[in-house]
């Protein structure tokens, strides 16, 4: 870490000045570590700040921001090394700034950049940060010490979207696939107690009951809840459950 950096916590907004420059020369990157977990914990009214910025982006972006940074006068702290992956760290307006090109248990950055979410700093700035589901996967594969909180911080938001998603989409898929991602990406064979409970109040469609008969803990609630027309269908999906 360099030494001359600011040691404070942050939060992405700290960093609009340096974002809006890449916006400004269409770099493709994507918000990641710490200070993406505090974009999505706002989202449930939660606190999280960070010391540094992470972004991860592709080798040639990478080279292209350095470029762009030396321009402006951006201190280069390190700069990329040979046989690792490449990783740069920049010092801006104090800030430490950590520019990667991968991450233990993040998709490629082209994935990365798909399946990201913007966040409207201000009117004509987007930030594009990670999917909370590849930033858990990174959180729970790496799990540090210091990432315990950042996973306790997307378990609770992708649990409420899986809710939300139950709520609110008509699609079978749609409704699903929430609850599937924390699966698989936890790799939990079952949900929580209080998720299934959760779920199955918000159950409507056959496809919803079908998944939670496999899925809950308990199998009995569901059951006890489904349409009567459904109930064999159900009946016979017990006979194949682990």
């Amino acid at each position: 870490m360099p030494t001359s950096a600011d040691d404070s916590l942050h939060t992405l907004r700290d960093f609009i000045g340096f974002l809006s420059g890449l916006q400004d020369q269409g770099l493709e990157y994507s918000v990641i570590g710490g200070m993406a977990v505090g974009a999505y914990a706002a989202l449930i009214h939660q606190e999280s700040m960070s010391r540094d910025l992470d972004i991860v982006t592709t080798g040639e972006t990478l080279n292209a921001a350095l470029s762009w940074a030396a321009a402006q006068g951006i201190a280069i702290r390190k700069r990329p090394q040979p046989r690792t992956i490449p990783v740069a760290f920049l010092e801006w307006e104090g800030h430490e700034i950590n520019i990667l090109t991968g991450s233990t248990g993040l998709p490629e950055p082209d994935q990365v950049f798909r399946s990201a979410r913007y966040f409207h700093l201000q009117p004509a700035l987007a930030v594009p940060v990670a999917d909370p589901f590849d930033l858990l996967r990174n959180k729970l594969r790496v799990n540090r010490p210091k990432d315990q909180p950042h996973i306790a911080i997307l378990l609770e938001f992708v649990t409420r979207e899986a809710i939300a998603s139950f709520e609110r989409e008509t699609d079978p898929r749609k409704r699903l696939a929430p609850a599937r991602e924390l699966l698989r990406v936890t790799g939990a064979p079952l949900l929580t107690p209080e998720l299934a409970t959760a779920l199955l109040e918000r159950a409507s469609t056959r496809a919803d009951y079908n998944f939670l008969v496999m899925k809950s803990p308990d199998p009995g609630p569901v059951l006890g809840r489904v349409p009567a027309e459904w109930q064999a269908e159900l009946q016979a999906l017990l006979k194949h459950r682990p």
